[in-house]
């Protein structure tokens, strides 16, 4: 992939502010939208998931060439660069979004393995110009997600009452099922597909006793490949995101809880306070006592 690529910005598609998500169909060569960059070389500020709905054709993804189907689901995060060169043949149904509206179920959806591996894993590794795509959808659950699409065009084109309520559970309603679909799909020997299977059991267990040891036999792997695989997929090690979530739990425990700092600590996995309060102002920049009494000043004025 030769040419410079082009930042798309959310402007282009979003029709108001306040809700940031589009569809964009788009139907072989026929320009279907204003900023219609499918042929060529670019990225987004915004989450993108492509979902090729008939044919067949080629897609780049940072510079790398990969064949396509009817069937095949990408998520792509911003800026990761991708084109069709080659779509006569290809029918696709572009939903832009913030990833910021998946935030309010965020908590549940981490839970969900084929969640961890479509939106989070397989995000990371193609940034790192490692492209993994390992969601393709068989034709009777192809027809249901087309089905979930047309709900969601429906409800961005026609401003109902509530349509932005509807809009944003028709994408939320959409990604369970893209999520579910990876589930009960067999994916043997992907590594990742195991992670994803450990990264939601750590959602679910965060405040649990977890070793190496045992985070490598739930993954299926040895603790140097799971060393290995987590980093690439996460940026981190097990050990510190599973530290991360407990920090992130404790937190939200700090700010909506009257629990003193030694039992949210307790709860939240951590079994000295000290280490606890050492380790929250090197995540967060603040001791838990600070942020505590900073969000009581807040509430106050």
């Amino acid at each position: 992939m030769s040419d410079q690529a082009v930042k798309l910005p959310g402007k282009y598609y979003f029709t108001s502010p306040d809700l940031p998500l589009a569809l964009k169909k788009v139907q072989g060569r026929n320009v279907t939208h204003a900023h219609d960059y499918t042929a060529q070389n670019h990225l987004h500020d915004f989450a993108e998931l492509v979902i090729i709905t008939n044919g067949s054709g080629t897609h780049e993804v940072n510079g790398r060439s990969y064949n396509v189907c009817a069937g095949d689901v990408f998520m792509l995060q911003d800026q990761t660069e991708h084109c069709f060169p080659d779509y006569r043949d290809l029918a696709i149904t572009n939903v832009m979004f913030d990833i910021k509206l998946l935030s309010p179920l965020a908590e549940y959806l981490n839970q969900m393995p084929g969640f961890q591996v479509i939106f989070n894993i397989e995000p990371e590794l193609r940034s790192k110009q490692k492209f993994r795509n390992m969601l393709h959808l068989p034709a009777n659950e192809l027809l249901q997600v087309i089905s979930l699409l047309a709900k969601l065009e429906f409800e961005l084109e026609n401003p109902l009452p509530g349509h932005k309520a509807a809009s944003i559970l028709c994408l939320q309603e959409l990604v369970v099922a893209l999520s579910r679909s990876f589930e009960h799909t067999p994916h043997p020997g992907y590594s990742f597909a195991r992670l994803g299977s450990l990264l939601s059991l750590l959602e679910k267990h965060w405040n649990e006793k977890w070793s190496l040891n045992a985070m490598a036999r739930t993954a299926g792997m040895s603790v140097n490949s799971l060393l290995r695989n987590f980093k690439e997929a996460t940026g981190v090690s097990p050990l510190q995101y599973l530290t991360n979530l407990r920090l992130e739990r404790a937190r939200k425990m700090l700010l909506d809880t009257n629990k003193s700092i030694s039992i949210i600590a307790f709860e939240s996995g951590f079994e000295d306070s000290n280490y606890f309060s050492k380790k929250f102002h090197a995540h967060y920049g603040i001791t838990p006592s600070a942020m505590r009494r900073s969000a009581i000043t807040h509430q106050g004025s």
